[in-house]
């Protein structure tokens, strides 16, 4: 059930819509990486999509922002709906974004369950035997046995970085229908769970995986959003320099996020509202 918060911005969406949107990073920002920093501004059309500086509203519209794709996957700017949307998210995500537990970014600290990959940091979507790592429960499991388990409100799965590091130029012919099958794992261990699907982040400007090479594996887990039922978080652009390589500041290192765009995309998921879509129907019997 949404709070009151989550039904007053729900409400609201539409009025802000028309008149709210995100603009560029403001300026150069110093690097936790490297203790320098040059922010990078977007020069190309693709890059200046999706914008938000972190501690501050949404701010005026940009011609670049993606629109809805009309099936409902992609999700769309959303007024703020607050840390508390935040605290009911698990995350199964690979090394990209694994420092929310070692950083202590959620409400739990560094103590969390609420945040999961592989065994030594990594999970490989097209592995055969891709399997999480939680000491919590006990540790290997699939994604379904932690599902059950565990039956989380909100989902982000945060997966495809692996894969991206491994095959930059051609991503595995298996990988959409194995990134599909964690999905329907999800949805048949708790059907209730709310799945959000996030883009894939460009990577290290050492890493050989840009914007662009994420690109090709983004359009793959967009289309297994959508013929799955899940949503799709595009937010690539906003981590993305000018050269397409991770920005100075949000990059940790090895492209995983700083705690600058950790808390960036912490920002960006309270933007980006998904709402608790219906149950499907339950087919007639005669």
């Amino acid at each position: 059930m949404m709070s009151a918060s989550e039904r007053a911005a729900t409400l609201a969406v539409s009025a802000a819509l028309a008149a709210a949107s995100l603009t560029g990073c403001a300026g150069p920002q110093k690097s936790e990486a490297d203790g320098t920093g040059t922010g990078g501004e977007t020069t190309s059309p693709y890059l200046s999509t999706i914008h938000i500086d972190i501690n501050t509203e949404p701010e005026t519209p940009e011609t670049g922002e993606p629109s809805d794709d009309g099936s409902g996957a992609r999700l769309p700017l959303s007024l703020d709906v607050g840390a508390e949307y935040i605290d009911k998210f698990t995350f199964i995500c690979d090394f990209q974004i694994y420092g929310l537990k070692p950083h202590g970014m959620l409400s739990s600290g560094q103590q969390t369950d609420d945040v999961l990959t592989g065994r030594g940091g990594s999970f490989t979507v097209a592995s055969e035997n891709a399997m999480l790592y939680s000491p919590e429960y006990g540790g290997e499991l699939t994604v379904s046995d932690f599902i059950s388990r565990k039956k989380p409100e909100y989902l982000l799965l945060a997966l495809g970085a692996q894969d991206a590091a491994l095959n930059p130029e051609s991503p595995p012919g298996a990988f959409k229908q194995k990134y599909s099958d964690i999905i329907n794992a999800v949805k048949s261990a708790s059907p209730d769970t709310v799945i959000v699907c996030m883009s894939v982040l460009p990577g290290s400007a050492s890493s050989g995986v840009s914007i662009y090479d994420a690109a090709r594996y983004n359009e793959l887990i967009h289309s297994a959003a959508e013929e799955t039922g899940a949503y799709f978080l595009d937010i690539s652009s906003a981590f993305a320099a000018s050269d397409g390589y991770l920005r100075p500041d949000c990059d940790g290192g090895s492209s995983r996020l700083s705690t600058t765009g950790l808390k960036k995309l912490l920002d960006l998921m309270r933007t980006h509202y998904a709402a608790p879509k219906e149950p499907e129907p339950t087919p007639e019997t005669e």
